[in-house]
């Protein structure tokens, strides 16, 4: 029984997550930003510490933050609707057609934001591909 309580848990997450962007909230998650912070932080809000100084919902770390270029502070990264700001302009730097020579793909993106501009080069994040995908198949 417990869990089919976490699979309710889970699904309510990815089809129901909304964000306050710009303080109203007018955005829902992407499948794939529910996801990545179901893996990131068990969809957990607020100040939350990672092991390489990764901080928020979304384990930003700073020089992820400085590359997105966004007003605010370091801080802010704790708070889900400006975590997803960053994530996105993150993804709009390094995921696009004209860096990759193609369409970005969900796999793309996820490696890319766990390893950085050439993650969706590395090995080592495709283990972290795995889990985001078994995330999104269970949506």
């Amino acid at each position: 029984m417990r869990y089919v309580y976490l699979a309710l848990f889970i699904s309510s997450i990815l089809i129901g997550a909304k964000v306050a962007l710009h303080g109203e909230e007018t955005s829902n998650l992407t499948p794939l930003e529910a996801a990545i912070w179901q893996v990131e932080t068990g969809s957990r809000e607020g100040t939350i510490w990672g092991k390489h100084e990764e901080r928020g919902p979304l384990q930003i770390t700073r020089s992820a933050w400085i590359d997105a270029n966004l007003e605010g502070e370091w801080s802010d990264c704790d708070r889900l609707d400006y975590a997803v700001l960053v994530f996105r302009a993150y993804q709009d730097r390094y995921a696009t057609h004209e860096r990759l020579g193609r369409e970005p793909t969900d796999q793309d993106k996820a490696r890319i934001w766990n390893g950085g501009p050439l993650g969706h080069y590395k090995d080592q994040t495709k283990k972290y591909w795995n889990r985001v995908r078994a995330v999104l198949e269970r949506g």
